[in-house]
């Protein structure tokens, strides 16, 4: 792994398809940008901007979300998601997170990551079963 620089940012965009809405997902019944599908992209958007800093045996996994989804986004919109590591100690990184719709913040919070060896990893998982 090489060093984590603390304040760099990434961002996504994406458009709100149907099978991000809410009735898609089963956490609710409208058509509308999902919570679970904005964790998502919030954790794509966080595990793309660490991959920069880790070796070709490494990854990351999530460990934690704390967010809110403050706004309702209609199918066919434009989403906008950016984080910015705010701590690397060790192997886990903390990101703040947001989405927005055009200029609008619709949800923000942080999200925990882990920096991981693939291998360990799934050869210790296997192992657990």
């Amino acid at each position: 792994m090489k060093e984590i620089v603390q304040g760099t940012t990434f961002e996504i965009t994406e458009i709100v398809a149907p099978e991000m809405s809410a009735s898609r997902f089963g956490s609710g019944l409208l058509e509308v940008y999902s919570t679970p599908a904005m964790i998502a992209l919030m954790e794509k958007t966080s595990f793309q901007c660490l991959e920069q800093f880790l070796n070709s045996h490494e990854s990351s996994v999530g460990g934690e979300v704390n967010v809110r989804h403050m706004k309702a986004t209609a199918i066919g919109e434009t989403v906008r998601s950016k984080t910015v590591i705010t701590l690397a100690s060790g192997k886990r990184v903390i990101f703040e997170v947001e989405v927005y719709e055009n200029d609008e913040l619709i949800g923000k919070g942080t999200h925990t990551r882990f920096v991981i060896d693939k291998d360990a990893f799934m050869k210790a998982l296997k192992s657990s079963t």
